[in-house]
């Protein structure tokens, strides 16, 4: 094993050291959380052991790093200076094209947003179109509607009225028959 890799172990190994000391958590229950024994998780953090690949998931996933940063690290590319490697850069380091896959998934993300709110805004448009006409025919059925109860009292008052004069002039036809 080359000397940059006997140096990414231990790189490695005091990451996890200093993780899971700065959550408050001991090696115990690191490796109970992970599934490693504690003698295992010790060779680990010595450098002496590479943790597997599945051991390698859990432990970034519980320390919160981004996946693959532990694959990452021990591959690593030589004239890379390991110290700057810390517990940011295992959590959101991430390699150029990523970024830009990234970058690209929020702009087209941008454009749908986009998209769906023009058709949104031309719904509302649409909407409001819709209730100005409606607006438009209650008030028309309204005056409609005043229109025909205006004429109504009319001629409710008319045949009252009709019938007031009759009655008034029948009672005085009976008074001359009789």
């Amino acid at each position: 094993m080359s000397t940059h890799q006997e140096e990414a172990k231990k790189r490695l190994g005091s990451l996890i050291t200093e993780a899971y000391k700065a959550a408050g958590e001991t090696r115990l229950s690191l490796s109970d959380a992970v599934g490693l024994s504690a003698r295992s998780l010790y060779a680990i953090e010595t450098g002496q052991a590479i943790p597997r690949k599945g051991s390698q998931e859990r432990i970034e996933k519980f320390f919160d790093w981004r996946p693959g940063a532990i694959g990452e690290l021990l591959k690593g590319v030589r004239g890379v200076n390991l110290e700057q490697i810390t517990q940011k850069t295992m959590r959101t380091e991430t390699a150029p094209k990523k970024v830009d896959e990234m970058r690209a998934d929020l702009d087209e993300t941008a454009r749908r947003i986009q998209e769906d709110a023009k058709a949104l805004s031309d719904r509302l448009r649409e909407r409001d179109r819709t209730i100005e006409s409606l607006e438009a025919e209650l008030k028309q059925e309204r005056n409609r509607t005043n229109k025909l109860q205006e004429d109504l009292h009319t001629a409710v008052e008319a045949l009252r009225a009709q019938q007031n004069g009759e009655a008034v002039g029948g009672e005085v036809r009976s008074g001359i028959v009789h």
